[in-house]
């Protein structure tokens, strides 16, 4: 981290083993104590959705917000921070953590967990932002308020009908599931 401040990787994963691991270069700020977090690729592998996170120690991040980058075929970055992520994130980003992104099929619907100041005790919460058309700015976000309690890092299933998260219950994270009337 303190010579290429790259926190992302990717590599091969094939019977159990990793290998080809390389650094996912070109979205890193490159500034202490600037870290990239959570990781969601677009089904056509274009687009890369990560987060922003200044870190404090013990390891908490005092800002988190959702960052959209493009793929890059071509010599240099293998990602390269998206120059309209700003306008399509503007709604989505707040004062409060962003993080764990879970983009649909199609581009237009954009599941990501929220966490207002958890000092106060407040508990992460999943929301939904929406668009009408890709490469449009998403919308206001809604609070997922029927996926209660400790809730955060949503995914839709590729068929759109099926959304996965996690949840603290009985001392542990466990997965759940919900579906779509």
């Amino acid at each position: 981290y303190f010579r290429t401040f790259d926190t992302i990787f990717r590599g091969r994963f094939a019977s159990g083993t990793l290998t080809e691991l390389q650094a996912v270069t070109g979205l890193s700020p490159k500034k202490i104590p600037w870290i990239n977090f959570d990781v969601e690729i677009s089904p056509d592998g274009q687009t890369i959705w990560t987060v922003d996170g200044w870190f404090v120690p013990p390891g908490f991040p005092l800002q988190a917000d959702l960052l959209m980058g493009s793929r890059n075929d071509g010599p240099g970055p293998s990602f390269f921070r998206a120059t309209d992520s700003a306008r399509i994130l503007f709604t989505v980003n707040s004062v409060a953590l962003e993080y764990a992104a879970g983009i649909s099929s199609n581009g237009r619907e954009l599941f990501f967990t929220r966490l207002e100041h958890p000092t106060f005790g407040r508990q992460p919460y999943i929301c939904l932002a929406t668009r009408s058309v890709e490469r449009e700015a998403f919308g206001p976000p809604v609070h997922l308020a029927n996926l209660s309690g400790f809730v955060e890092a949503a995914t839709l299933s590729p068929d759109g009908r099926t959304l996965y998260f996690h949840r603290w219950a009985d001392g542990r994270f466990r997965l759940f599931l919900s579906r779509r009337r």
